[in-house]
């Protein structure tokens, strides 16, 4: 899960500085991240369902045949994720990715592959940069206006991935700013991605456990059903605090555009 979060976070400064470095060898590069990222998402949401919301219908239905079958179809497929993320760090594309990484910090090839308005970005303060990059984001992240509580999912999950993006570039740069401000920015912030990301899980949950109750995918159906209403009640309960949180976010003056 770190691993993740931490190759999430490093796409996020290359998208950040994209304006200002840019080119091939840094496309190429997070291209090779995003493939890793994506060997890793299917380990981290089996760990999260069997650690969150399958140890709650576990504890709640103790002994339950059913459930049991369950968790142990959710387990082999945790296994098989793993297998494939295991045999994924062990091969060639994995090396390759942190040679084309020690490359990158060495040669700086986007001082040779940019144009002049790149060169003249990274000429500009880096507060000024940052302000610019940070603002765009927010400026996306809240163009769907305060009501959030009965967006669609899709467009619900649209808006927790805009949130994280703008979490990202705002923890990145708030050291250019005075510490109280970013703080309780980023504070806030926090408290709406939790919000947005226990809901996310429940979604993920229900998308996961889906095809256990498929021939041969070692679940019932009623188990299935168990596990998605399950998910259903904690993804609205999840919804409800994050509509709360949404709106003392958007109280707040953002750290970036204050004096």
């Amino acid at each position: 899960h770190q691993m993740r979060v931490a190759i999430r976070r490093l796409r996020s400064a290359l998208r950040a500085f994209r304006p200002a470095a840019d080119g091939p060898a840094l496309r190429r590069f997070d291209t090779e991240a995003r493939d890793l990222a994506n060997v890793l998402g299917p380990a981290r949401d089996w760990d999260v369902f069997l650690g969150g919301l399958g140890a709650e219908i576990a504890e709640a239905l103790p002994e339950e045949p059913r459930i049991e079958a369950l968790l142990r179809a959710a387990t082999a497929r945790r296994e098989t994720a793993y297998a494939n993320l295991r045999a994924t760090l062990a091969g060639p594309g994995f090396r390759g990715l942190i040679w084309d990484a020690v490359a990158l910090t060495e040669t700086l090839p986007w001082r040779a592959e940019g144009d002049a308005d790149a060169a003249e970005r990274r000429a500009r303060s880096l507060p000024d940069f940052a302000a610019g990059v940070i603002e765009k984001r927010w400026r996306k992240l809240t163009e769907v206006g305060p009501e959030i509580g009965e967006l669609p999912d899709d467009e619900f999950h649209a808006l927790r991935l805009e949130g994280k993006r703008v979490r990202y570039v705002a923890e990145l740069f708030a050291p250019l700013w005075a510490r109280k401000r970013g703080k309780r920015f980023l504070a806030r912030l926090a408290e709406v991605q939790e919000a947005f990301g226990l809901a996310n899980d429940a979604a993920v949950a229900r998308a996961l456990v889906a095809p256990l109750g498929a021939k041969g995918g070692g679940a019932s159906p009623w188990a299935v059903g168990m596990a998605e209403g399950w998910a259903l009640a904690r993804a609205r309960r999840a919804r409800s605090r994050a509509t709360g949180a949404w709106e003392e976010l958007l109280a707040g003056e953002p750290f970036w555009s204050q004096g």
